[in-house]
């Protein structure tokens, strides 16, 4: 059996199914588990529903116990493999070899997005098939009244299962999104919720971020995207829309691996897209060009239309999605009249004050949620919009990436936001340029000072907004221009008197903790060790940020009473990278570099690096920090001080970066550094684009968000590489447009390099007899010294080029050892074979050519012994060695 479809569909879940019921015939049921670190398929015997979740151990089984097991029919037995689509190319023969191998009474149980796979095609071709494809997995009407009367226990009336079915198209993964949030509520309100599923702040959008997206490419994801507001996908009308030649095979592509697209009668007429996955799609659009912007695409689209021909739909593609879901809002009021349109509901009243609650408590994802459970409550309006304001602003401090929204992007505290991630210098100018009136500004101005180091600035910005109207942020400018004031005592002076009353009971308890964090500032032993337990209980209760300052503020109150929290401040530069607040870890990558060369520790060569270069990537001066100033640190030994030492890069074997002979400190990188060190070094004299690194590194991000990181990375690789480099000189390490090139310098080693050009001359010269290829083999085999960057594990950036130069190393080695056996060298023919087997020992040619050698030599006895050996590995491949 085969079961295919877009994700979300069910098919795990049907599997899984599948195998409990074979259980209970007496099947011995086996699911295949992908080993990706070791590229290849284990097959594991093991319950389904234990082995879904990992919570049993499990054993492994091989091809020949599975096959013993088939024979001895002690039980039938059956074999489930799920997302056959994303295993590796070796998995996949994995599972085409069993079913190549195993009898015809062994069942077979593939799910996958599509069927275009190996596996699937040598099990239809080899087998009697049943396939369940999406017309299958999709529920009916009255399945979907089955599932919500029999499963869910909450029965619809007919009119509601309708709509659901209409807006869902039976697609699984909506219709329980739809249940999970709307249950125990109204049909009224179950009616609201129906058009909101995908939207901008729709409970699918994550899921269709990360299940769909995410594995597309830009190219693939700008068409979707650009071309949403299009009711039908014509691929002409898309190529005159989006300016691109190719969108008839991309839609094709889409269409044949179930993304939600499937054609009409033919291609020809066009392609439809899952009414929830458009509105998703068109919600993207909104974020990216805004809500202007949209209007007009969709007026493009309009014509666009009618001179195609297609009037008919013009209509569809030009009105606002909030206009066309009319008709669910009036049989929303059909099923209750009340309350009175525009109203909010009484429950949504209590959701909204549940919001504020949390968020006072600096509980952001328990405030998300209930503004979520609000706004599917809210009719459109004023109190709409607000909630939809506040719940965007929560959303900026809760995602390490905030999305851009121009519904708060002139908003103080989305502007605060912006000044903790990256450069603060240019939140300040923002800051500056906006309504002059605005003490929330005021405020912002003064912190992305602060975080430049520029305290002047910063004390007179904070000094306006210390007078503001608005409670909050007059009291949080007083209590950072206290704690400014604080930071700047002399060590062991104690602690201070605000410049402000101490907060009261009814402002929210995020600014309480917050005041009560900066008071240990001034290094009071009291007053740090109940800080600690501040950000004890910040940490139970929710409270990140709350923990990332109350920690911070214990780490530099240390500093302050003459001996720096360490452990405080490593825990502040790993919380502020998890919450997105890059300056504050850069901060605190200063700190603690400045704080090993005053204390002279041998770590501080290395912090250096790594505090200048992430100073740098977030646009904030390394030599500017509260704490007094050292003198510049000396660079680590063994770097490149000059741009004329010759490099040697050597990734066969093992990784190793050398300058003149003297090793450099790369181990000292943090791991993902190092890895895109390699990949960069290993492409050295040759462009290595942001988007491969984005895709090797950090490919559940962004692109822009990757950009940023690559940014970090390499700035971190070249304060490593070129330490004492003058920043007006070009860097070995420079970018060159969308790309990062790293050019050695004259007279340096690439082993990598060395090898191809061994294999290309020989190439040239082979033809010239074995004397002529003799000299550019060995120097082949020679720089061939083991496995390309074993580091990197089964790293998919790698995969390809690894196993490529693989082959090509055992091609040189048998290669050479033919020529040696040619020129009766027989002991150099011997060894070069033995090179090639430890390389591949299924390589047939090199086992022959070695007991040739030895036969030559004379060597009767190894021949022998090798002979057998031969056979023994014919056999394990279940090769007759007779024929």
């Amino acid at each position: 059996m085969v079961i295919t479809g877009e994700p979300g569909a069910g098919k795990t879940t049907l599997l899984s199914q599948f195998a409990r019921t074979l259980l209970m015939r007496g099947f011995e049921v086996c699911w295949g588990v992908v080993d990706r670190r070791a590229n290849h398929l284990s097959v594991v015997s093991s319950t389904p529903a234990r082995d879904l979740t990992g919570g049993r151990r499990r054993r492994s089984l091989s091809t020949e116990y599975l096959a013993t097991l088939a024979d001895n029919a002690v039980k039938p037995l059956a074999i489930l493999v799920d997302d056959v689509h994303m295993l590796t190319p070796d998995a996949q023969t994995a599972v085409s070899e069993l079913i190549h191998r195993l009898p015809a009474t062994v069942r077979f149980l593939l799910a996958g997005q599509f069927g275009a796979v190996e596996c699937i095609r040598d099990l239809r071709m080899m087998r009697e098939t049943t396939v369940l494809g999406i017309r299958e997995l999709r529920f009916r009407r009255l399945e979907v009244e089955q599932l919500f009367r029999d499963v869910y226990a909450e029965p619809l009336s007919n009119a509601v299962v309708r709509e659901v079915t209409r807006r869902t198209e039976g697609w699984i993964a909506a219709i329980h999104t739809f249940h999970r949030i709307t249950a125990g509520r109204s049909e009224a309100d179950r009616l609201r919720v129906l058009p909101t599923l995908a939207s901008a702040d729709g409970p699918l959008r994550e899921f269709l971020a990360a299940k769909v997206m995410a594995s597309l490419t830009d190219d693939v994801r700008s068409l979707l995207v650009g071309s949403s507001p299009l009711p039908v996908l014509h691929p002409t009308v898309c190529d005159q829309l989006l300016d691109r030649q190719d969108s008839d095979a991309v839609l094709r592509w889409l269409a044949e691996r179930n993304v939600f697209i499937t054609p009409l009668d033919s291609p020809a007429v066009g392609y439809r897209v899952h009414p929830l996955v458009r509105s998703y799609l068109q919600a993207e659009l909104t974020d990216l060009i805004g809500a202007a912007g949209f209007s007009g695409r969709c007026r493009q689209v309009g014509r666009l239309l009618a001179e195609s021909g297609l009037e008919g739909a013009e209509f569809e593609s030009s009105v606002p999605a909030r206009e066309r879901d009319a008709s669910v809002r009036r049989s929303a009021v059909e099923v209750q009249a009340e309350p009175v349109a525009g109203e909010p509901l009484p429950d949504a009243w209590g959701r909204v004050a549940a919001a504020h609650g949390n968020l006072d408590r600096g509980r952001l994802a328990a405030a998300l949620a209930d503004y979520d459970a609000a706004l599917a409550e809210l009719p459109e309006g004023p109190a709409r919009q607000a909630c939809m304001v506040e719940r965007q602003l929560a959303h900026a401090w809760a995602s390490p990436d905030p999305v851009r929204t121009p519904l708060v992007d002139e908003h103080w505290a989305r502007m605060l936001r912006e000044a903790l991630r990256e450069q603060p210098a240019r939140v300040a100018e923002w800051a500056d340029a906006a309504d002059a009136t605005d003490d929330g500004h005021a405020l912002v101005g003064g912190v992305a000072e602060l975080l430049c180091g520029n305290q002047e600035r910063a004390r007179v910005r904070l000094d306006r907004a210390g007078r503001s109207a608005t409670p909050v942020i007059r009291k949080l400018a007083q209590l950072l221009r206290t704690a400014l004031d604080r930071s700047a005592q002399p060590p062991g002076r104690g602690p201070t008197e605000p410049v402000t009353a101490a907060p009261v009971p009814t402002d929210p308890l995020w600014l309480r903790r917050l005041d009560r964090a900066a008071r240990a500032l001034s290094g009071d032993a009291e007053l740090l060790e109940r800080t600690e337990r501040l950000a004890l209980d910040c940490a139970e209760t929710g409270d990140r940020w709350g923990t990332l300052f109350a920690r911070l503020a214990v780490a530099m109150g240390g500093g302050a009473a003459g001996q720096l929290r360490h452990r405080s401040l490593l825990s502040c530069i790993e919380e502020a990278t998890a919450l997105g607040a890059g300056v504050v870890a850069a901060w605190a990558r200063v700190v603690l570099a400045r704080d090993a060369a005053q204390r002279g520790r041998p770590e501080a060569a290395r912090l250096r690096v790594e505090a200048d270069a992430a100073a740098a990537s977030v646009g904030i001066p390394s030599d500017m920090v509260v704490l007094a100033s050292t003198e510049p640190l000396t660079p680590p030994s063994g770097a490149w001080s000059a741009r004329s030492a010759a490099v040697s890069i050597r990734c066969f074997g093992r990784y190793e970066l050398t300058s003149g002979g003297q090793p450099l400190q790369w181990q000292a990188l943090r791991p993902r550094v190092r890895s895109v060190l390699r990949l960069i070094s290993l492409r050295a004299g040759h462009d290595v684009p942001v988007e491969t690194l984005h895709e090797a590194f950090w490919p559940q991000v962004s692109i822009d968000s990757a950009r940023r990181n690559v940014h970090v990375a390499v700035s971190m690789i070249r304060a490593m590489l070129e330490p004492g480099r003058d920043r007006a000189q070009r860097s070995m390490l420079e970018r060159r447009g969308d790309a990062y090139h790293l050019t050695l310098p004259r007279g340096s080693d690439h082993d990598v390099q060395r090898f191809g050009a061994a294999m290309a001359a020989w190439r040239r010269l082979r033809a010239n007899g074995p004397e002529a290829a003799v000299g550019p083999l060995r120097a082949a085999v020679a720089a061939y010294t083991g496995e390309l960057l074993p580091e990197d594990g089964a790293a998919e950036w790698l995969a390809e080029q690894r196993r490529s130069l693989r082959a090509e190393a055992v091609t040189a080695a048998t290669a050479l050892a033919t020529a040696l056996l040619l020129l009766s060298e027989q002991d150099g023919a011997v060894e070069a074979a033995q090179q090639a087997l430890r390389i591949d020992r299924f390589h047939d040619p090199a086992w022959r050519l070695l007991i040739e050698g030895y036969e030559r030599a004379g060597d009767s006895a190894a021949a022998r012994h090798t002979r057998a050996e031969y056979t023994e590995m014919l056999i394990e491949l279940g090769i007759d060695p007779r024929g």
